[in-house]
C-alpha cells in the first residue's frame, strides 16, 4: 500500500515539474527582466516584460513597461505607458505606486499635447486615490497643492472680455507725440516715447486702439473669486504635505513661493529660514529668502542672503547675475560699440555703470545691485523654461522684469474677446486678431508711464512681447533689431526703471543751494535743509 502511494506521488511530482517547465512562474520572467535593467539592456528587459505579460498578464510587468515607455518622452510611447499603467491598476487597484506613476504620465501627455487637455484633472484624480489609500503620503498632498498654486498663478488678476458697450470713433487727428492713455490704474498712464518722436495718423490711430483695448471701462469678467478659493486649497494641500511629513522640502518651498505669489512675502520668510538654517549650502533658499527680505524693506537682511547666494553659485550662473542680465540694461546705451568692448572691458563698464545709479553712497552696499539681485532672482524662479534650458531673466517678460520691476498692476485678458470690440479698427494696421476669437492669453503689465503687453500665443506658457503693430499673429519682436519704432523708443528712452527702497519712510525736506565768490577764481556752494 505505501509503495502504491509513493508511486502516485512520485507521477503527480513528475507531473508538476512537467507542468512548471511548461509553463514557468512569471516572477522568473521578471527576474530575468530587472537582471537585463541592472545590466543596460532595456531591449531584452521590455522582450521579457512582454513575455511575460502574454502568458501571465501580472501587473508587476505591466508596471515595469510602463515605465520603459514613459522614459522615451514622445506623445506615443506615453500613450503606450498609459495604457499599460492602466492594465497594472486593473489587476492591482490598492498599488499606491502604481497610482502615482499613472498620474506621472497623465502630466506629461498635458503638457506634450492640447487633445489631452482633461489629462491633468485625472493626474489630480489618481493623487486623490493616493490619499484614500493612505492620508499620510506627504508627496499626493504636495501635488495636489503644486496643482492648485499654478491654477492660483494662471488666474490670478485674470480676466475675460464681455461684449463691450463703448462707442467709437473712427477721426484721429494727425499729433506730433504719443498722447496720454485712458486712465487705467491710479495716474495717468502715458504712453512711454519722447515728446519729440513724431509719428502717423495710422500710428496714432493705433495707439488709441490699443489704449481702448486695455481701458478698464470696459466689460470684464474677473477670476479673482476662483483665484482665491485656488490660494487657499493650495495653502490647505501644502500645509497638510509639511503635516505629513515635516521633512518634505518642495513643500515647503512650494508654500513660500504661493505667499511671493499673493504678495505675502513675511508670511514665506520664517520657511525659507528654516531651511537655511538646517542647510545652509541651500543657494535657492538663500536667494529666494534675499527677495522675501527685499519685498519687504529689509535691506541688510538681503544683502547677507544674496551675499551667501552668489557665494554658491556656479561660474555660469554667477556670471549671468552680475554680468550677461546687466548687459541687457547696457544695451540701450552702448549700442552696436558693445561688440568692441572685451569681457575685461566691460566688467570694468558694469562697475561704474553701478556706482553712478548707487543711491546711497553711504551704506555698505550699492542699493542699485541689490534691486537687480531681486529682480533676476524674481524673473528666474517665475519665468524659467527648464526644458528648453532658458533662464527666466532670458525671456521677454524677464527681460522687462529686470528693465523695470514689478508692474504697479497687471491684467490677464483671455480667450472671449468679442471681435465686435474691433469692428471700427484697421485690422490691416493694427493686428488685434490675436486678440479676438483664439486660444491666446495676453498679460498687461501697468507701470507709472508704461504698459507693456505680453501673448501667450501658442498656449506653452511663455509669453513673449507682441508688437500691437504687427501684421501678422504670430509676429513677435524684441525691443531691437527690427523691432517697431514704439517698441525702440521704449528701451531707447527709458532702459530702466529704479525708485530706491529705504528702511524708513520718505521725507520731504525743503532746501535751497546758495554760492559764493571765492578766491583764487572758485566758487563756495551752500546747500541748506530746513529740518
Amino acid at each position: 500500500m505505501k509503495n502504491i502511494i509513493f508511486i502516485t506521488l512520485l507521477i503527480l511530482s513528475v507531473c508538476n515539474f512537467s507542468h512548471a517547465q511548461q509553463k514557468p512562474d512569471f516572477s522568473a520572467l521578471y527576474t530575468q527582466a530587472i537582471e537585463a535593467i541592472s545590466k543596460g539592456d532595456t531591449a531584452k528587459a521590455q522582450n521579457l516584460f512582454l513575455s511575460s505579460v502574454s502568458e501571465f498578464d501580472d501587473a508587476p510587468s505591466y508596471y515595469q513597461l510602463a515605465l520603459i515607455y514613459q522614459l522615451r518622452n514622445s506623445l506615443s510611447s506615453l500613450n503606450i505607458a498609459r495604457e499599460h499603467i492602466k492594465k497594472a491598476i486593473d489587476r492591482s487597484k490598492e498599488n499606491i505606486l502604481y497610482h502615482l506613476t499613472f498620474a506621472s504620465i497623465l502630466e506629461r501627455l498635458y503638457f506634450l499635447s492640447e487633445i489631452e487637455f482633461d489629462a491633468r484633472s485625472r493626474a489630480v484624480l489618481e493623487y486623490e486615490k493616493v490619499l484614500e489609500l493612505d492620508s499620510t503620503y506627504s508627496f499626493a498632498w504636495y501635488k495636489l497643492g503644486k496643482f492648485k498654486r499654478d491654477d492660483y498663478l494662471e488666474f490670478s488678476n485674470s480676466y475675460q472680455r464681455a461684449s463691450s458697450s463703448r462707442t467709437f470713433s473712427t477721426e484721429y487727428d494727425e499729433t506730433e507725440k504719443f498722447g496720454a492713455m485712458d486712465q487705467v490704474i491710479s495716474g495717468t498712464n502715458q504712453f512711454f516715447v519722447e515728446d519729440d518722436s513724431k509719428m502717423s495718423q495710422t500710428e496714432s490711430r493705433n495707439l488709441q486702439a490699443l489704449s481702448d483695448f486695455i481701458d478698464s471701462e470696459s466689460p470684464l469678467l474677473s477670476y479673482e473669486g476662483e483665484a482665491e478659493e485656488d490660494f487657499l486649497d493650495s495653502e490647505y494641500y501644502l500645509k497638510k504635505a509639511i503635516e505629513t511629513n515635516p521633512n518634505n522640502y518642495r513643500a515647503r518651498v512650494e508654500l513660500g513661493f504661493l505667499y511671493e505669489d499673493a504678495d505675502k512675502p513675511e508670511q514665506a520668510i520664517p520657511l525659507f529660514k528654516e531651511l537655511v538654517e538646517e542647510n545652509s549650502l541651500d543657494k535657492n533658499a538663500h536667494l529666494f529668502l534675499g527677495l522675501l527680505y527685499y519685498e519687504t524693506g529689509e535691506l541688510d537682511e538681503s544683502y547677507e542672503s544674496f551675499q551667501n547666494a552668489l557665494s554658491l553659485m556656479d561660474k555660469k550662473e554667477f556670471k549671468d547675475y552680475t554680468f550677461y542680465s546687466v548687459l541687457k540694461l547696457l544695451e540701450p546705451i552702448l549700442g552696436d560699440r558693445a561688440k568692441t568692448f572685451s569681457n575685461a572691458e566691460m566688467s570694468v563698464f558694469i562697475d561704474a555703470y553701478w556706482k553712478i545709479r548707487d543711491p546711497f553712497n553711504l551704506t555698505d552696499y550699492n542699493e542699485r545691485i541689490l534691486e537687480h539681485y531681486a529682480r533676476v532672482t524674481y524673473s528666474n524662479f517665475r519665468y524659467s523654461i527648464p526644458q528648453r534650458n532658458i533662464a527666466g531673466w532670458q525671456t521677454d517678460m524677464g527681460e522687462m522684469m529686470i528693465r523695470y520691476g514689478k508692474p504697479t498692476a497687471r491684467k490677464r485678458f483671455r480667450k472671449g474677446v468679442n471681435s465686435s470690440d474691433f469692428a471700427f479698427y484697421d485690422l490691416s494696421a493694427l493686428n488685434y486678431d490675436y486678440l479676438s476669437g483664439n486660444d491666446a492669453k495676453t498679460e498687461v503689465w501697468y507701470y507709472d508711464d508704461v504698459a507693456l503687453a505680453f501673448t501667450d500665443d501658442y498656449s506653452t506658457g511663455n509669453y513673449k512681447y507682441h508688437d500691437p503693430y504687427a501684421y501678422s499673429r504670430r509676429s513677435f519682436t524684441e525691443f531691437r533689431g527690427n523691432a517697431s519704432p514704439t517698441g525702440r523708443n521704449l528701451v531707447n528712452y527709458k532702459p530702466e526703471i529704479y525708485k530706491p527702497k529705504f528702511n524708513g519712510k520718505i521725507i520731504d525736506v525743503p532746501y535751497n543751494a546758495v554760492q559764493f565768490r571765492g578766491s583764487a577764481g572758485k566758487t563756495d556752494v551752500y546747500i541748506n535743509y530746513g529740518l
